[in-house]
């Protein structure tokens, strides 16, 4: 039997540092975005110059999705203070470092890094939420964490895109945020690592608290999270909207939308098992993909990302407390495998969104495909939710 997780009261500081992390996250992995096409500039006359820079775009959350997958077996062995504090270190060098090179490679290099780092922010934080604090206040934090995470991307990506009007290496500085969570960071209590806290989980005591059901649903939110990026620009540019500030509305809606998610999470807990909660953030993202492939106007499309969003928001809350019940110990492998399994889908389904869509026709035809996929995922979770009387799986 596993031992039981501390308790530890935590002040406001240490609580910033957890719930907080979300920003840290959009930093690390998405702050770049309005920076790419001066850097592009600024490195022109280099051969396979528009392949570099999508690297210096995607490579942070490619070795993201890996570093998940390891990160876990490091914070059982080390406990998730050092890590964390560790991982703060990393971003903070790594990131800020690249506005001091005039290496495109050397900067693609520290975007790998900092994916890593990321990793290991995130994981470990999951797993402090899980050891300090109960389970009300678990799912108030882990909504938080979300919530703050999307609204501080509204405000963010102008803020990144003045920093690159001025010089494309000041979008860099963001990630000296990471000190400033050092202090914070640092005020948790020291955790006993993962042996104080029942047996290291291998990866596959992951793949068993993770749950096929439940990686399924991860890897369809993961497709939704880029498809709702894709599509809504895309459709709103096939309904003749060619100015850039209306087409920057669907993003916009979408970020909205999840913030709302994430808040929404805190009291949907308290209602619902997790399992009908699963089912119905489902229901919610395919119904945002149906709205967008069926809409044949501007706000239809506005409509279906921002009802999208909603479920984004609603999901990872509500996947990582699924993994956190259905681990007996340490639960850092299974929530590392389910961010790898997030993010992992939103990095591959790239390569196959359009020649999936013109095997099936259209990319209004592709999204229902998608819709089809989010009905039946849900459909069998009902099921389970219905006929399983198995205690302690991830979807009861």
């Amino acid at each position: 039997m596993a031992a039981a997780p501390v308790r530890a009261p935590l002040k406001l500081a240490p609580y910033i540092s957890l719930v907080g992390a979300g920003v840290l996250i959009f930093t690390g992995l998405f702050s770049l975005a309005p920076s790419l096409p001066a850097l592009r500039q600024h490195f022109i006359a280099l051969p396979n110059i528009d392949v570099l820079v999508q690297i210096v775009g995607a490579g942070a959350a490619f070795t993201f999705a890996i570093g998940c997958l390891l990160s876990g077996r490091l914070i059982e062995r080390a406990g998730y203070r050092s890590i964390y504090v560790g991982s703060l270190l990393t971003m903070g060098v790594a990131g800020t470092s690249a506005a001091l090179i005039d290496n495109i490679y050397l900067i693609i290099l520290t975007r790998a890094i900092v994916g890593f780092a990321v990793a290991g922010i995130v994981n470990s934080v999951l797993v402090a939420i899980n050891r300090l604090l109960n389970e009300q206040a678990e799912a108030r934090a882990l909504g938080l964490q979300g919530a703050i995470g999307s609204v501080m991307a509204i405000g963010l990506f102008p803020i990144m895109g003045f920093l690159t009007s001025v010089d494309w290496r000041l979008a860099f500085s963001a990630h000296l945020i990471a000190f400033l969570f050092l202090p914070l960071a640092l005020m948790l209590p020291v955790a006993a690592s993962g042996e104080e806290h029942g047996e290291p989980g291998d990866f596959a005591s992951a793949v068993r608290n993770v749950g096929a059901l439940v990686g399924a649903s991860a890897v369809f939110s993961g497709i939704v999270i880029f498809a709702l990026a894709m599509f809504g620009p895309l459709f709103v540019l096939s309904l003749g909207v060619t100015d850039p500030q209306m087409q920057s509305l669907p993003p916009t809606a979408t970020v909205i939308g999840s913030a709302l998610g994430s808040w929404l999470t805190i009291p949907l807990r308290a209602r619902f098992t997790l399992s009908r909660l699963l089912a119905l953030t489902l229901f919610v993202e395919f119904m945002g993909l149906a709205v967008i492939a069926l809409s044949f106007s501007f706000p239809g499309v506005i409509a279906g990302t921002l009802l999208g969003g909603l479920g984004t928001g609603l999901v990872a809350p509500i996947l990582y407390a699924c993994v956190i019940k259905a681990s007996t110990g340490n639960p850092a492998s299974g929530l590392g495998l389910m961010n790898a399994l997030i993010y992992g889908a939103m990095i591959l389904f790239p390569l196959v969104a359009m020649p999936l869509a013109q095997l099936v026709g259209s990319p209004r035809l592709m999204l229902m495909t998608l819709v089809g996929c989010g009905l039946l995922l849900m459909i069998l979770l009902l099921l389970r939710t219905w006929h399983s009387g198995l205690p302690g799986r991830p979807v009861e």
